[in-house]
């Protein structure tokens, strides 16, 4: 290739006078104490590398660019450690923004570095260039604190295999600033990773890593914790990951677009060209074998799992299609266009699956399989309201033989949004020992509300769905013509209520998302005005709220033929004044 066409493919980040980006001072970025975060902002122009940039010492590094940008072809780093320059790394892009709408490189560990070079390879060059950088501390606690060393349980309990591991105590998680995510229903296939970057930090220096890990996660690319459930040093130590892990099986970010019901082992280094150390491989298989033999899952067996949406990783199927049959033990790069977990790791994967396969087996001659999953509780004769007008909705269930807890979960969506969960997770709202319970549903929410048992494993069961509850959108989601007036009225939901000022009023609430019926909160009874309720533009109905006996909280259920989203107009009719408290959009299942 000619020089001159290297250099039109290759636009390459130079270094045009490194500073702190404005808005990142590190003091004011600290997550968790010793660890700080800054950017050095760069400029993209023709070339081969940069210039050698020269930042106090940082562990994990990552490029970012502005959200308009086409994604970049190929990003490059390296660094230098001691006395010489390392090589290059090709670092994957995850191509899901974080809040401030910036896409980035997944994270480049490189524990002690000062120095930093880096190459792309884009069609134009991407705006706003930045290299964010993370530097932790060393804490000074021993290299063996917070580890847990004895696998806990009696016979069967499902944590025999269980190998020692650092807690996130023991690693330092900041869990002020960690959030709760959803849970999988059941284990159905296990992601081997690994991070990028020099296989060169110290044992005194990887629960550090961990910690840059963590920050440039939550901090860096707004994840409610760390991506992976599990983490391996290159000494071979185990961390436990995001929180939950070791007990049960939080959705991880992982393997966009298969997170649910997986999970994700990532070993801290890179193995595109360096062979794993075999005591890497045998904490790999540790840590694969115990959550095989926990969960029953085959090692050697193969799953299809259906493509979810992906806010990260470019998923090699379609939203909604199924993949091939695919090995319950895999490589990141099985489902997703990367090269992750790295030539070498992931030429390990048939022995990894053989070893995991051979503990499993000695485990269940010598103590037995662990008992399947629960089936689903009996769902009892109370119904869940549809419009829940208290704030507090009752819940229960039959009592399920071998649970010894409850989940009760949901699937919720707020008004105009598309909701978190997919049907293989779902978020815990409340543990309880009894077959029933109260939860709360805030204002302008739809639920799903389920329930599953845990057993003496603590594993979940399957999930019963209970019903989907809906709560009137909030007050300030009504937009009301000028012809109505409010008053204060204590029997009224909400204690107040909308009264129309003459024929054609109009009360609007945009936003409405697949809504399955529209609801009307108002006081009916004799004497009562009539209102035509439209949907985009649509006439859906005209409903009268004159009843024989008068309710100060009177429920009108407008039914659609077909789930609708857009803007949804209630529209007085007549002369007889009409009086409104609410309206709530009832959504079905999701």
């Amino acid at each position: 290739m000619s020089t001159a066409l290297a250099a039109a493919l290759s636009l390459v980040l130079a270094l045009s006078g490194a500073f702190v980006a404005p808005g990142t001072d590190a003091r004011a970025a600290e997550p968790t104490s010793g660890v700080s975060r800054w950017s050095v902002e760069i400029a993209a122009r023709p070339g081969t590398t940069t210039h050698e940039i020269s930042t106090r010492t940082f562990t994990l590094a990552a490029v970012t660019w502005s959200r308009s940008s086409p994604r970049p072809a190929r990003i490059e780093l390296r660094t230098r450690e001691g006395r010489g320059w390392g090589e290059w790394y090709e670092l994957a892009v995850d191509s899901s923004p974080a809040p401030d709408g910036r896409f980035a490189t997944e994270p480049f560990v490189a524990d002690g570095a000062s120095q930093v070079q880096a190459r792309i390879t884009a069609p134009r060059a991407p705006a706003g260039l930045r290299l964010d950088l993370v530097h932790v501390a060393d804490d000074g606690t021993p290299g063996t604190a917070g580890l847990d060393l004895a696998p806990q349980g009696s016979s069967a309990s499902g944590d025999e295999l269980r190998p020692g591991i650092v807690t996130r105590r023991g690693w330092g998680a900041d869990e002020r600033r960690t959030k709760d995510v959803s849970s999988s229903t059941w284990l159905k296939a296990m992601y081997v990773h690994h991070t990028a970057g020099p296989n060169s930090y110290s044992r005194a220096r990887a629960k550090a890593v961990v910690r840059g890990i963590w920050a440039f996660h939550t901090q860096g690319r707004g994840w409610p914790d760390i991506g992976y459930q599990f983490l391996v040093d290159r000494f071979g130590t185990i961390y436990e990951g995001r929180r939950g892990s070791i007990d049960g099986l939080p959705v991880g970010a992982q393997a966009g677009g298969y997170n649910a019901s997986t999970i994700g082992v990532a070993v801290m280094g890179d193995h595109t060209s360096t062979e794993p150390s075999q005591r890497v491989v045998d904490a790999v298989v540790d840590v694969l074998a115990w959550q095989a033999h926990r969960y029953g899952v085959d090692p050697r067996g193969k799953v299809r799992l259906r493509t979810a949406r992906s806010s990260g990783s470019v998923t090699r199927w379609a939203y909604g299609r199924l993949t091939p049959r695919l090995p319950v033990i895999r490589g990141h790069r099985d489902t997703n266009h990367t090269a992750c977990p790295g030539a070498r790791l992931y030429a390990k994967l048939p022995a990894i699956r053989r070893a995991v396969e051979a503990k499993v087996e000695r485990a269940a001659r010598r103590l037995g399989a662990t008992p399947p999953q629960l089936r689903a509780p009996r769902p009892s004769d109370a119904d869940v309201d549809r419009l829940a007008l208290s704030a507090k909705v009752k819940v229960s269930w039959r009592e399920l033989p071998g649970a010894v807890r409850y989940e009760v979960v949901k699937r919720s969506a707020r008004h105009g949004r598309s909701p978190a969960q997919t049907k293989y997770a779902w978020k815990v709202e409340k543990t309880t020992a009894r077959t029933h319970a109260k939860v709360r549903v805030p204002r302008g929410e739809a639920w799903v509300i389920g329930v599953r048992g845990l057993d003496a494993l603590g594993r979940p069961g399957k999930v019963r769905e209970l019903g989907t509850t809906t709560r009137p959108v909030a007050a300030r989601n009504l937009e009301l013509d000028g012809r109505w007036r409010t008053e204060q009225d204590r029997a009224s939901f909400g204690r107040a209520v909308h009264v129309s000022q003459g024929p054609g009023a109009r009360l609007r609430v945009d936003g409405a998302r697949r809504a399955r019926a529209v609801w009307i909160v108002a006081p009916t009874g004799p004497g009562q005005g009539r209102v035509r309720v439209l949907v985009d533009g649509e006439r859906v109905a005209t409903v009268s709220l004159a009843r024989a006996e008068p309710d100060p909280r009177g429920r009108i259920r407008v039914s659609l033929r077909k789930p609708r989203s857009g803007r949804v107009v209630i529209r007085a009719v007549g002369k007889v004044p009409v009086r409104i408290s609410a309206v709530a959009l009832e959504r079905g299942r999701f």
